[in-house]
C-alpha cells in the first residue's frame, strides 16, 4: 500500500512543478526555461545561470519560485518522515491490483506527453492568465541574443499590441527596420513570416535589429 501513497505523492510533485511553470511561462519566459526554473526551484537545485537573474529581478517571478522552493522543502521533509513511519513497519508486497494501476498511470501519463495534450493545455491556461490579469502578467521583451548594438528578441504579442485578427503588416510591430525572423504560436514556428501572415494574441514574434528601434509591447 506504500506504493500508492508514494505514486499520489509523485503525481501531485508534478502537478506543482506544472502549476508553476505555467506561472512563470505568463510572465513571458520561455515555456523551456520556465520549466528548468521550476523543477531547480521546486528541487533546491539553485542552478546558476543568466536566466536566474531574470527569476530574481522580477518579482512576479520571484514570488512563484519562492512558494516553489517552500513546497519543495515541505515535500522532501514529508519523504523523510514518511520514510521513518513506513521503514520500521516493513514494506508490504504490492499486489497485483496495485502494479495494474501504477502501470496504467505511468502509461497514461506518458501518452499525454507524446501526444502533446500537456502543451495545449498549458498554451490555453497561459492565455487566460494573461487575459485575466494583464497587470500583474504583463510581458516584456526577451533578448535572446546581442552583440554589439544589434540584438534578437522575443518579443510577446498580447491583446492590447493588435485587435483579435490582425495580419504582421497592419500592426505598430513592423515599419521600422527590423527584422521579423519568426512566429512562435504554441509550440509551432512560422519562419521569415510575410506581411500578410495573422498575428494572433500570445503569439511570440522573434525579432532582429537594434536595441533603439526593437518594437516594445505595450502595457
Amino acid at each position: 500500500m506504500q506504493i500508492i501513497y508514494y505514486l499520489i505523492g509523485s503525481i501531485a510533485w508534478l502537478i506543482v512543478l506544472w502549476t508553476g511553470s505555467t506561472l512563470l511561462e505568463a510572465t513571458g519566459m520561455q515555456r523551456a526555461m520556465a520549466r528548468f526554473q521550476a523543477i531547480s526551484a521546486l528541487t533546491a537545485t539553485g542552478f546558476t545561470t543568466s536566466k536566474a537573474e531574470s527569476v530574481v529581478n522580477d518579482p512576479r517571478r520571484r514570488h512563484i519560485v519562492t512558494v516553489l522552493i517552500i513546497i519543495g522543502s515541505i515535500g522532501i521533509v514529508g519523504l523523510i518522515v514518511s520514510l521513518l513511519l513506513f521503514v520500521p513497519r516493513g514494506t508490504t508486497v504490492p499486489s497485483p491490483s496495485h502494479i495494474i494501476t501504477i502501470v496504467i498511470t505511468v502509461a497514461v501519463i506518458i501518452l499525454l506527453a507524446k501526444l502533446g495534450i500537456y502543451g495545449k493545455i498549458t498554451s490555453r491556461i497561459v492565455r487566460f492568465i494573461r487575459n485575466r490579469k494583464p497587470n500583474y502578467y504583463s510581458l516584456e521583451k526577451e533578448i535572446v541574443y546581442e552583440v554589439g548594438n544589434h540584438v534578437i528578441t522575443r518579443v510577446p504579442v498580447n491583446s492590447k499590441m493588435i485587435e483579435t485578427t490582425a495580419r504582421l503588416k497592419d500592426t505598430s510591430l513592423i515599419g521600422q527596420d527590423v527584422t521579423i525572423l519568426a512566429i512562435e504560436r504554441e509550440g509551432t514556428v512560422i519562419s521569415l513570416p510575410r506581411a500578410a501572415e495573422p498575428v494572433l494574441a500570445g503569439d511570440y514574434l522573434l525579432c532582429y535589429g537594434t536595441v533603439c528601434e526593437m518594437p516594445k509591447p505595450k502595457q
